[in-house]
């Protein structure tokens, strides 16, 4: 019995070694037609690290054009409320000069 059980543990081991190399042999397959080169680049982790950076890349030129418009848009306001407090100046004057005209005849 004990030759038995020994032979079947044998066989249980050879099994899981042949089902391991046999795993091993797909990832190793699969890692090779990952790391070859194709016409439009790399394929696999190199091409998923490339498309997050041009991602990341488009991202932020984004941001970089939000915030530049954002600038524009700031400087617009600052200038239209200089030109209406300019617009209130003049009138001011326009009303002080008018009521002075208005005390001396």
């Amino acid at each position: 019995m004990n030759a038995n059980v020994v032979s079947k543990q044998k066989k249980k081991e050879e099994e899981d070694r042949s089902k391991g190399l046999a795993m091993r042999k797909a990832a190793m397959e699969t890692y090779d037609r990952c790391s070859k080169k194709m016409k439009r680049g790399r394929t696999g982790p190199s091409q998923m690290l490339n498309y997050l950076s041009s991602m990341k890349h488009e991202n932020s030129m984004q941001i970089k054009e939000r915030r530049l418009n954002l600038e524009e848009s700031k400087l617009q306001l600052e200038e239209k409320k200089m030109a209406l407090e300019e617009m209130k100046w003049k009138m001011m004057i326009s009303c002080l000069a008018n009521t002075q005209n208005d005390l001396c005849d």
